[in-house]
């Protein structure tokens, strides 16, 4: 067991699936190919395998996304992993390309992988 993994028992206890596969992901390779993997700071994974704050669906959410193969399906492409799922969401919009505007459309008209935090960064 590495390092990593101890800490996040010793922190947590019974560790969330979501704190496990980071834990393992940063054992792995390491905590800053971690953090850049998912898309967050090292000092975010130091406190989720810590557990030394207290909201953590920041770093939940982007663990879960990147780190956990969840199979989505977009209206428009089909049967997508999570992580891809999540790229899409949150490309700009192109009025040039055709696939970027039905994916701009079909994800802010009701997907229910589409978060109002999202919408209301648009």
């Amino acid at each position: 067991m590495g390092g990593a993994m101890e800490k996040a028992r010793a922190a947590w206890g019974e560790t969330p699936e979501w704190v496990r596969l980071l834990a393992e992901e940063c054992d792995r390779t390491s905590m800053r190919q971690t953090a850049a993997r998912i898309g967050v700071s090292a000092a975010f994974i130091s406190l989720a395998l810590n557990r030394r704050r207290e909201n953590l669906d920041f770093v939940r959410a982007r663990a879960e996304r990147e780190l956990i193969t969840i199979r989505v399906t977009c209206p428009v492409l089909g049967e997508i992993s999570g992580a891809d799922c999540a790229r899409e969401r949150s490309a700009p919009f192109s009025g040039a390309n055709p696939v970027r505007v039905r994916l701009y459309a079909a994800c802010r008209n009701g997907c229910e992988h589409y978060n109002d935090k999202e919408k209301e960064s648009c």
